[in-house]
């Protein structure tokens, strides 16, 4: 180093001790798990379950192990010819021609058109629908008629919203409102409604809100459930622990042998593993083991209940709707401190007692939301896995669930007598 300068070494990150090679007495099949690093594994639940993995398996299970899962050299068979069967092709279906439904356009007064035809058109669509005058709409709206004005109303009022181009357009009209055409006589009478477009997506977001959250909770809850349950999960360490065992036997004398820990994908490779009889795997070897000496163990497949289910949650998604759900919130907030504009408007009084009631929901909302994130950070260090969103995460878990429980049943099934 430069002089007047003293090199301090960078500090080595804690890693745990090369294990005591395993040697099985036969050459055992290839079971490609992924290890992790003795290094990697330090501050993980691999530090605890590593430790003695080889005393999970009695002499007798390392026994039947070897004769199940060595390596057995086969004579080679000779190749029989496969008769090749030709495809037949199918002929191409007829394309129906559609028939053009010609309407004679029906005959109007003739009043005053500003709209652009594309804009009229689908505008006189929705009032076909809504069977409400313009007069109708902007009195029931500033009454905040819920009868006259049902959740699917609000909706069609939002296509036909007056638009900044609508309210230029419209505005160049000094004539009375019965000259205009029936588009444009509605759209102006929508206009005396006060930041229109504001009110309408904060009373459908009113009017959605309890449907609406009750889905989201739910996704998020069933989340932060499922991470709770693998968290404090034993009987899933117990598991992971003869699975190591098991891994370290059959990969003894290789350099995939003498794992402290192993990625959580590996465990949706013991089932690739077969027996030299083809009627077994890895996993249902692990599993004869669990139930001979680890009974208990097995109730985990009930501890994690609800790991399946919460794995198929978008947990962007649902992150995404309580940041919504919480800026909505803040915006009706705004929209009723700024007051009623008419004595006839009751805007202010309704959104102000839903505000009460949404505000303290939403926040809880979001707080658990955003323990998705805090839980998921927490249960990667926990398993020495990088950093994944929650449901890829909980994927990893609700496969290796899946594949336990079918292997389980076919371990009872085949235990039986007559089998």
């Amino acid at each position: 180093p430069p002089p007047g300068r003293v090199f301090v070494p960078m500090a080595l990150k804690p890693s745990l001790p090369k294990k005591k090679s395993i040697k099985p007495k036969k050459k055992m099949k290839a079971f490609h798990w992924d290890k992790l690093s003795n290094t990697d594994a330090h501050d993980t639940v691999w530090k605890e379950l590593g430790k003695d993995d080889a005393k999970m398996l009695s002499k007798d299970d390392r026994r039947t192990l070897e004769m199940a899962f060595g390596v057995v050299k086969k004579k080679k068979k000779a190749k029989k010819s496969r008769l090749r069967v030709s495809l037949i092709d199918l002929p191409n279906s007829f394309l129906k021609s559609k028939k053009r439904n010609n309407k004679s356009p029906s005959t109007k007064k003739k009043l005053v058109k500003l709209l652009s035809d594309k804009r009229r058109k689908a505008v006189e669509i929705v009032l076909r629908s809504l069977k409400l005058s313009g007069e109708e709409a902007r009195d029931a709206f500033l009454s905040m008629d819920h009868d006259m004005i049902t959740p699917a109303k609000l909706q069609m009022l939002m296509v036909v919203c007056p638009t900044s181009e609508d309210v230029k357009v419209l505005s160049t009209h000094r004539g009375s409102a019965s000259s205009l055409d029936n588009a444009e006589r509605f759209l102006k009478n929508l206009m005396d409604v006060p930041s229109l477009q504001t009110r309408l997506q904060l009373w459908i977001f009113k009017e959605d809100f309890d449907e609406s959250i009750g889905v989201v909770r739910e996704g998020v809850r069933a989340v932060n459930e499922a991470l709770a349950q693998i968290e404090a999960c034993e009987g899933l360490k117990t598991v992971l622990k003869v699975i190591l065992g098991v891994g370290n036997h059959v990969n003894g004398g290789t350099p995939k042998g003498g794992a402290w820990g192993v990625k959580l994908s590996s465990l949706g490779k013991l089932k690739s593993v077969k027996s030299n009889d083809r009627k077994q795997n890895l996993l249902h070897f692990v599993v004869n083991v669990l139930r001979e000496r680890y009974e208990s163990s097995l109730k985990f497949l009930v501890e994690l209940k609800g790991v399946e289910s919460a794995a198929q949650n978008d947990t962007a998604f649902l992150e995404s709707e309580s940041r919504r759900f919480a800026s909505r919130v803040q915006q009706v907030l705004t929209m009723v401190k700024k007051g009623p504009c008419t004595e006839d408007d009751q805007f202010v009084p309704v959104m102000k007692a839903f505000h009460s009631m949404s505000a303290p929901e939403t926040k809880r909302l979001l707080e658990e939301s955003k323990n998705m994130a805090r839980a998921t950070t927490k249960l990667c260090k926990m398993y020495g896995e990088k950093p994944q969103r929650p449901e890829e995460l909980l994927e990893k878990f609700a496969i290796f669930v899946s594949d336990f429980r079918q292997a389980y049943l076919h371990v009872v099934e085949r235990s039986k007598p007559g089998h």
